[in-house]
């Protein structure tokens, strides 16, 4: 009975270890089932993350190269309206790019193979989707797995697709080039200044002005260029024009060959915020314009000469109308002057006709006052001394009555009712002397 009682406690004894077996299994289990929860929650947070990251999310093994796990919009991006695991996984990563980088390949992977831990290298290429669209993209990769050996076996990358930005940046180039070119190549002198008075943008123009290269100027003063008064000068003008606005002025300025003049315009130039950042100038050079219209104002003073002297030709007529008779009539009033150009013009026709008698017919003139009494005098005793002959004919009584009352010394002047009468009287008295 003692061995049956012994049997019968160590079936027991076993029965309880293989009970205290299970417990500890199901313990085991339920801790890995926990475990593998955590895990999954773990996995499907990382999966959340990683798709829902505004980001382009890729990773790429670097060995193959072939893509192994993007993003949805990084799939999306490349015109994939599905999970990106089964579009894009296993891709070879050249079938991603354009011909031309895939051609480049070595070059792009170069930076990303000799990655280290806690480095990040930034790449740039283009990646063409399915549409056949290209987008240009820049890549942020670190490492995410390596090999045994400890090279780069696989990275994982951030993409920001930056075709729009690229597109902005060739338009701006584009524009630059444009103003550039327009600054380049126009006649007048272009350039702006900071608030420092700083030169920050120069034209070739400028340039050749100053007898520098346009960069040799960027950083340099307004004396770098100018000298004494005129680098106060101009200071002054833009410190105005940056507290006044617009302003245009002619500035002439002291230069080896001589002074130029120059038509300035200068004006503030002011940031997004309405703040004044600099003064724009722009000056042309109007030397050549102020020589030319020097030589139109002398042509035209030779013009008016010329015309002035045309009408006293045609305001004091000398007409020949026999041999050595000439004759003058006179028409409108006489002043001081035209007597004087009367005098000139009797005088010299007396010579160059060689004239005995000279006929002044004042019919036409309406007035006689001291002035024109005078000068008829001084016409008698100056061709007197001629050798000539001087007759007054066409004076009417009113100009009779004046001459008398003015006490006119008409004393050796011959007095005759008409032009033709004095005409008359000269011809007897040339055939009397023949």
């Amino acid at each position: 009975m003692r061995d049956g009682a012994e049997n019968g406690g160590g079936i027991e004894a076993e029965r309880d270890a293989l009970r205290a077996e299970v417990v500890a299994l199901r313990q085991k289990l339920a801790e890995a089932e926990r475990a593998a929860a955590a895990a999954e929650a773990e996995r499907a947070f990382l999966h959340a993350v990683v798709h829902k990251n505004p980001h382009l999310v890729y990773i790429l093994d670097v060995a193959e190269p072939r893509q192994v796990f993007a993003n949805r919009d990084l799939a999306k991006v490349l015109g994939h309206d599905v999970d990106a695991g089964g579009v894009l996984a296993e891709r070879e990563f050249t079938s991603l790019l354009v011909e031309e980088d895939a051609a480049r390949m070595d070059e792009i992977m170069a930076p990303i193979a000799t990655l280290r831990d806690g480095e990040m290298a930034t790449v740039e290429y283009r990646l063409r989707d399915v549409r056949g669209e290209v987008h240009e993209v820049l890549d942020h990769c670190v490492v995410f797995e390596r090999s045994p050996d400890g090279a780069v076996r696989k990275v994982l990358g951030t993409v920001v697709d930056v075709t729009e930005q690229k597109r902005m940046e060739r338009k701006l180039s584009e524009q630059q080039a444009v103003l550039q070119a327009f600054l380049d190549n126009t006649p007048a002198l272009m350039f702006v200044k900071d608030t420092e008075g700083r030169f920050v943008l120069v034209n070739e123009e400028y340039g050749r002005f100053a007898g520098h290269t346009p960069g040799a100027m960027l950083g340099q003063r307004g004396s770098f260029v100018l000298k004494g008064a005129d680098v106060e000068k101009m200071d002054a003008a833009d410190r105005r024009a940056l507290a006044e606005g617009r302003m245009q002025f002619v500035a002439t300025i002291g230069m080896p060959e001589g002074a130029k003049t120059y038509l300035t315009v200068k004006f503030p130039i002011r940031d997004t915020r309405g703040a004044p950042f600099g003064v724009g100038t722009v000056a042309i050079d109007m030397s050549r314009e102020q020589e030319a219209e020097q030589a139109r104002a002398t042509l035209q003073e030779r013009i008016i000469a010329a015309q002035e002297a045309t009408i006293r030709e045609l305001t004091t007529p000398l007409l020949p109308i026999g041999d050595h008779v000439v004759a003058m009539p006179l028409v409108g009033t006489i002043d001081e002057r035209r007597a004087q150009q009367i005098l000139g013009s009797l005088l010299d026709g007396i010579g160059r006709h060689g004239a005995t008698v000279a006929i002044l017919d004042i019919t036409g003139v309406r007035i006689v006052d001291t002035h024109v009494a005078q000068a008829l005098v001084h016409a008698a005793q100056a061709a007197r001394l001629l050798g000539a002959q001087v007759v007054l004919t066409g004076i009417s009584p009113p100009i009779a009555r004046t001459l008398v009352d003015l006490g006119a010394d008409l004393q050796g002047i011959v007095t005759l009712g008409t032009l033709q009468s004095g005409i008359a009287w000269a011809i007897r008295q040339r055939g009397g002397a023949r």
